[in-house]
């Protein structure tokens, strides 16, 4: 954005460098540049949290903290934020979205507090990035070749837990029913605490989950394809890519799967992509 005016001098303690981190991974920048374009709604809410909180104990970094982001006259005041009841509506569309797993409390915050930084989250939001491996012969053909991968069908589903701070997501792959096994056979569950279940029979498949968080993400098809080469799934899922257009066209050709398909779920922001 131009025209911003300059930043003044500030001491930044421990934990107002830690809120720093925490706002330059909701932005994609790195403390003191400035954003180039103004953050949508969801991106200021998020950033308004914590910037709030830090306003509870000193207003001139607060205030040096919007004009950084270049929060002036597009956001609320600091103060105006720390409403209970504006601040928990946040707090809660962050938690459905994914982007937050836990309430966080009173200044100062700690880092156990905070949604995690990074670019890239697993739907499980405690998790490192990791592939990870469960077992479906059938699930494993109807994604390698296109012509049964309509035999495939998707349910997803995210929710908030208020009371504990916890947002899970939940994806489950069914086979549409034919004359072989039973249902137990035809499902494959992806959860927050275990994978799919185990069937002998069944050839392994490899699969990579991760939350794009696209906004925040400004090397989004660098990192995907990073992921992607180090991992080597059969199966790559990219929640929230918020990619759209030509540019989602090319990265997904550039990923090198020979199928796709995208969804748009209710709680996923931006929509799932099924490599």
């Amino acid at each position: 954005m131009d025209n911003l005016p300059p930043l003044p001098e500030i001491h930044l303690t421990n934990n107002l460098t830690g809120v720093i981190e925490i706002l330059e991974g909701i932005v994609g920048i790195t403390y003191p540049n400035r954003p180039c374009l103004p953050m949508d709604q969801m991106m200021r809410n998020l950033c308004l949290l914590y910037i709030g909180r830090v306003n509870q104990c000193d207003r001139q970094v607060a205030r040096h903290l919007m004009v950084w982001l270049g929060m002036r006259g597009f956001a609320p005041e600091p103060e105006e934020v720390m409403d209970v009841l504006q601040q928990t509506k946040i707090v809660e569309e962050l938690m459905v979205q994914g982007l937050m797993h836990k309430i966080p409390r009173e200044f100062p915050i700690t880092t156990d507090q905070l949604p995690n930084p990074h670019p890239i989250l697993y739907l499980r939001h405690e998790d490192p990035p990791r592939a990870v491996t469960f077992t479906s012969s059938r699930l494993k053909v109807a994604f390698v070749q296109g012509d049964e991968i309509q035999r495939l069908t998707v349910e997803a589903r995210s929710s908030a837990i208020p009371q504990r701070g916890i947002t899970k997501h939940r994806l489950q792959f069914q086979v549409e029913p034919d004359d072989q096994p039973s249902i137990e056979e035809r499902l494959a569950w992806l959860t927050g605490n275990s994978w799919a279940q185990a069937v002998d029979t069944y050839a392994p498949m490899r699969v990579l989950s991760c939350n794009a968080r696209g906004p925040a993400n400004p090397a989004f098809d660098q990192t995907m394809e990073a992921l992607r080469n180090e991992h080597q799934p059969d199966l790559f899922i990219i929640t929230e890519v918020r990619v759209f257009g030509d540019r989602a066209h090319a990265i997904r050709n550039n990923l090198g799967f020979d199928e796709m398909f995208e969804i748009k779920p209710e709680g996923f922001s931006g929509g799932i992509w099924f490599l």
